[in-house]
């Protein structure tokens, strides 16, 4: 009898394990529909969803009007969640996918180290493709591809050029669309890759032709800080630091002008680092310029026993 029971509940654990994995797949999927399944932290946790409407547009009304540039960081993720509840039912609304893309950045931009930063561009780029496939003709969406790619290829230290040249394409397919965007994002985002990626045959860097596309995204949008503070970035990487350290002062001037909140906060904190880094930068030229000429005098025979 022992043995036969024994063989009973051997034959029952199927069953029990297959009813058990049946409701923890019935559990995750109604947490897919709430939205609560993508992200895990501080600032998720503390978003009651459970008060969010229930129809798409509503959805779509509370992400659009929590969204703010200048934060707090509360709202954006509200914006971000809202928007994800929409998709969670309709992954091909456009209108909520480029609200998802847009609060994904900003949270990856400005939301400090606390952040699975991957996992939130990976879905930021899922967006903006999404949508791009739904409306091939806004600048955002290969803007916020681009982006969120470049933002992934940040935690591989040497990303594999495809992407990089593919980030390069995004760029330029918003440049064409409408190079304006965001106060000159495409071309800030082309300048910035350009200063920032790796030369050939390992990248598609180049520090001149990136200053001159910041050049033109301060030209065009002199009231927009973070043109000078990448201008200013470009400047330092072609060693012209005068005009460097001019580009972070008009950063702080502009700062100045208005209040940009978080992101300003950010900024100024930027613009502060790179000033120590381009001055540093240029005392370490002048003292390797210093023994150069010295170097120089001394073979000569400039530089004899001073008598």
């Amino acid at each position: 009898m022992t043995h036969l029971r024994r063989t009973n509940c051997t034959r029952e654990r199927p069953a029990r394990q297959a009813r058990l994995w049946l409701l923890l797949a019935g559990a995750a999927a109604a947490l897919c529909a709430c939205g609560v399944h993508f992200h895990s932290g501080p600032i998720f946790d503390n978003v009651d969803q459970s008060k969010f409407p229930a129809t798409d547009e509503g959805l779509l009304a509370l992400s659009f009007r929590s969204y703010n540039f200048n934060g707090p960081v509360q709202a954006v993720t509200v914006s971000l969640l809202a928007a994800e509840t929409v998709l969670a039912r309709n992954p091909d609304n456009d209108l909520a996918n480029y609200l998802a893309t847009r609060a994904a950045y900003w949270l990856i931009e400005f939301n400090g180290p606390n952040l699975d930063r991957l996992h939130l561009a990976e879905l930021g780029f899922k967006y903006a493709e999404a949508a791009e496939k739904v409306d091939g003709s806004k600048a955002a969406y290969p803007f916020f591809e681009g982006v969120h790619l470049g933002y992934k290829m940040r935690e591989n230290l040497r990303p594999p050029l495809i992407n990089i040249r593919k980030t390069r394409d995004y760029f330029q397919r918003a440049l064409q669309l409408d190079a304006s965007y965001d106060q000159g994002a495409p071309m800030r985002a082309m300048g910035i890759l350009l200063i920032k990626s790796p030369p050939w045959p390992a990248g598609v860097g180049d520090d001149d032709e990136g200053v001159k596309y910041l050049e033109k995204a301060c030209t065009a949008f002199p009231t927009y800080p973070a043109n000078h503070l990448y201008y200013a970035e470009g400047l330092l990487n072609t060693g012209s630091y005068d005009k460097a350290l001019h580009a972070v002062d008009a950063t702080h001037d502009v700062l100045k002008e208005t209040d940009w909140g978080v992101p300003g906060q950010v900024w100024k904190k930027q613009a502060d680092e790179l000033r120590a880094k381009i001055e540093k930068k240029r005392a370490g030229d002048a003292v390797r310029a210093l023994h150069a000429e010295h170097h120089w005098l001394g073979r000569a025979g400039f530089l004899g026993s001073g008598r």
